[in-house]
């Protein structure tokens, strides 16, 4: 064993003080062993001491020459058939006499042994005189027996003889020596101990086998005992036994024994101003409560840096354990500037901000650590502090920058604000994947079946509108970062039958009654939604075809745009008149066959809203339109309109937003073309239509069941109409031409309008939806109808505001 071995050197060594001269040792401080020739010895080298551990004894620990053995005795060894006389009672006097004569003879024997190195005559006499040695023998005798038995390698020999020398003499050194060596060479180092510790003279020997020992227990992983040993060999050393000391040291801070850790430290630092011994003792003051002392002590030192830094940081929990934040921050900047920079270090400044209300400083350091480590939870961090201190363009840019998790950040959050606005298809599209579950199925491509009807009041044959859309055909699926819709309907109308009283076409009154039901005409429209937030929308379609006048290309080109506290839309557009059959399909004059009508709108609108800056909970929205209208045989005509709203938003349980206000909208047109006689559109344009009054809007949260949106208004309303010709245009050549003209009026009223928007889920793949719109003034009443069965390819567990139908206004 390794520790056996240090033993036996460490004894031998000591030997050396007692006179024993088994061990040849020079101590210096860089010690050299002399290896003697043939001996074959190993070698133990342990701090500053070289040690042997083959121990020999060269020469016994008694060197006095015995007396000349008797001539009985010599004869005896000369001739050993000679056989003694029969004992006889001897006196006193003569009994004493034989006790000295066989204690010469072995005196003798042991230095023919000593000189020879052969112990071959001595075992033969041993057992001879076995009885003799172990009753008669002195303690010297044996003692040296002992001595000659272990330097031939006898040591159970050995071992018998040291311990009877000590029955008779307890005090005996040479043999408690003797046998503390081959307790030590068995690995005894205890029961060696206990040998030698009552020996005066023994400091050294008791000192090194006591270091032995606690090497050994150290090795063994017993801390306690080692240190037990350790104080042992400082008893017996002599000097400052640095080494000792510090040993002692390093025990006391494994076993986080820190006040006993701290004193040795320092005691040592007194003797000897050594760097790693500072750093030992800083550990030690950090861990028994006395950090900032600690942090004192490494000042200055080379590579404590790190150690610094923990301290500080340590400091700085125990400052922000009890909200002492800028005490934290000070030592969060020590520690920073200690360790450099680290992503750690940066974030526990960012924290530390955050408890200091200091936004502008938390998305600094988040910033500093997000470029030292680019991870999810820094760069949720940073993008956080961004959103909030309004600074969304700087986490754009750094999001184009570094395409990682930064990115996934800013996509989120503009995901988040489109779902915000109402627009959960431009979220889907934008959030990074995994990101927002709940939009699952939001893009799956749905086929829509449906039909919608419309109801207007007026005078048969003319401004009485029946209007269907039956069947109306959908495919919608995302396409090219946008939502792509294809409609296919078929479109009816029917104003009924003319009255004679009224004119129509280019005939006089009292012509005979025309019907104005059209057949079922196709329609397409395609339209194309940039879903990536602000961006383009097209559509382009047809009006009704198979008409008595051919179809002709609607469009809309418009640009939208998004933002937290703001939104609005411009676009360029050409879309039919809706107003009556003869403005949206056209009619046949009674009198010469000629199809005339069939209005179309060419022109601009910009609207949109924008929050108030001194409160969130208002906002102002509106809208202006600029058009010219253009129809077959109908004098071209102008269109502006103008709408403003003042809208007040309220927290109501259940409810996505519900918003209230006042509106004020202005309506105008160069010419009132809404007769149906040649040269007329058959659509309402009055030279203005005023109305003021209030509207609520609302929609409900998002349900996995159902879906509720809707617009209710009550309006006072002034519409003044100028007089209008008859015939605006040349009429066909009639037997008999209109010359009156239509009397200009002004009417005041009331008027209320309500529109309802629902949509339902049957199942993950099925929803249905139905629209509503009622509105009255004082001269006329408009209500329409629809209802839509939606299938989707894959499934969807949440409904949102794009899964409402088509707003009302697209059939009125």
């Amino acid at each position: 064993m390794r520790w056996s071995i240090a033993l036996v050197a460490a004894y031998a060594w000591s030997a050396q003080a007692a006179g024993l001269p088994q061990l040849l040792m020079r101590q210096e401080h860089d010690l050299q062993l002399e290896r003697q020739p043939n001996s074959g010895a190993a070698i133990v080298r342990r701090d500053d001491r070289v040690y042997r551990s083959d121990v020999q004894i060269a020469t016994p620990p008694s060197k006095q020459a015995p007396a000349p053995p008797s001539k009985a005795v010599a004869a005896t060894q000369q001739n050993p058939e000679v056989r003694t006389p029969p004992k006889k009672k001897m006196s006193r006097r003569s009994a004493n006499a034989r006790t000295l004569a066989p204690q010469a003879l072995w005196h003798t024997l042991l230095t023919e042994a000593e000189s020879t190195n052969s112990v071959s005559a001595l075992l033969a006499r041993i057992e001879a005189d076995s009885d003799w040695l172990e009753t008669v023998a002195s303690a010297d005798l044996l003692q040296r027996l002992g001595w000659v038995l272990l330097t031939a390698g006898r040591e159970d020999q050995a071992q018998r003889w040291f311990t009877q020398a000590l029955t008779r003499e307890p005090d005996n050194a040479p043999a408690r020596r003797g046998l503390a060596q081959i307790y030590v060479r068995r690995g005894a180092g205890q029961e060696a101990y206990a040998l030698l510790e009552p020996l005066p003279g023994a400091a050294a020997e008791l000192r090194d086998l006591a270091d032995a020992l606690a090497e050994q227990a150290r090795m063994n992983g017993e801390e306690a005992a080692e240190a037990d040993w350790l104080r042992r060999a400082l008893a017996n050393a002599d000097g400052d036994a640095i080494g000792l000391r510090e040993r002692l040291a390093w025990n006391a801070q494994r076993r986080g024994l820190w006040a006993e850790a701290v004193a040795l430290w320092r005691s040592l630092l007194v003797a000897e101003p050594r760097i790693e011994w500072r750093k030992a003792l800083a550990a030690a003051l950090q861990e028994q409560g006395e950090i900032e002392a600690a942090y004192e002590l490494l000042h200055g030192l080379p590579q404590a840096e790190q150690q610094r830094a923990a301290m500080a940081n340590r400091l700085a929990q125990q400052a922000r354990a009890q909200q002492r934040y800028e005490e934290e921050y000070r030592w969060l900047v020590a520690a920073l500037r200690d360790d450099a920079d680290s992503a750690d270090q940066h974030i526990l400044l960012a924290t530390n901000a955050e408890a200091r209300l200091s936004n502008e400083d938390a998305a600094k350091y988040w910033a500093r650590a997000y470029s030292l480590r680019p991870d999810d939870a820094t760069a949720a961090a940073l993008a956080g502090h961004l959103i909030r201190l309004n600074r969304t363009e700087e986490l754009a840019r750094l999001a184009a920058v570094d395409p990682g998790p930064l990115a996934d950040e800013w996509q989120s959050w503009r995901a988040q604000q489109l779902l915000s606005q109402g627009r959960a298809r431009s979220a889907a599209h934008v959030a990074p994947a995994g990101r927002l579950p709940e939009l699952r199925g939001v893009l799956a491509p749905r086929i829509s079946v449906g039909w919608a009807a419309r109801d207007k009041s007026g005078s048969s044959g003319g401004s009485h509108l029946r209007l269907r859309h039956a069947p109306q055909l959908e495919l919608a699926a995302p396409l090219a970062d946008g939502w792509f819709q294809a409609e296919l309907s078929g479109i009816g109308a029917d104003a009924g039958m003319t009255a004679q009283s009224l004119p129509f076409g280019s005939a006089v009154l009292g012509q005979p009654a025309v019907s104005t039901r059209t057949g079922t005409h196709p329609a397409v429209q395609l339209r194309w939604s940039y879903l990536g937030g602000s961006g383009p929308e097209f559509a382009i379609g047809t009006t009704p075809a198979g008409a008595l006048i051919p179809a002709t290309a609607t469009f809309e080109l418009a640009w939208r745009e998004t933002a937290e506290n703001h939104a609005w839309r411009s676009a360029l557009f050409r879309e039919p008149v809706r107003d009556s059959a003869l403005s949206l399909i056209g009619l046949r004059d009674p009198n010469s066959g000629q199809p005339w009508g069939r209005v179309i709108s060419d022109g601009v609108l910009v609207d949109g809203y924008r929050r108030l800056s001194w409160t969130d909970q208002w906002s102002l929205a509106g809208q202006v339109r600029f058009a010219r209208l253009t129809g077959r045989s109908v004098e071209d005509n102008q269109q502006a309109a103008v709408r403003v709203e003042l809208m007040r938003t309220f927290d109501a349980a259940g409810f996505y937003f519900l918003q209230a206000g006042p509106s004020l909208g202005w309506e105008g047109y160069r010419r009132d073309l809404s007769a149906f006689t040649w040269g007329h559109g058959g659509y309402f344009s009055p030279r203005s239509f005023v109305s003021a009054g209030a509207a609520l809007q609302f929609q409900t949260v998002s349900h996995s069941r159902w879906l509720l949106s809707g617009r209710l208004s009550a309006q006072w309303q002034s519409i003044e109409r100028d007089s209008a010709p008859c015939h605006p245009l040349a009429a066909p050549a009639t037997p008999t031409i209109c010359t009156n003209a239509y009397p200009g009026e002004r009417k005041n009223g009331l008027a209320g309008q309500v529109e309802l928007r629902a949509v339902a889920r049957l199942s993950d793949q099925w929803q249905v939806t139905a629209s509503l719109g009622y509105r009255r003034g004082p001269a006329y009443r408009d209500q329409v109808f629809g209802l839509t069965l939606v299938y989707l390819l894959e499934p969807q567990t949440r409904l949102y505001a794009d899964d409402l139908p088509k707003n009302i206004g697209a059939l009125w």
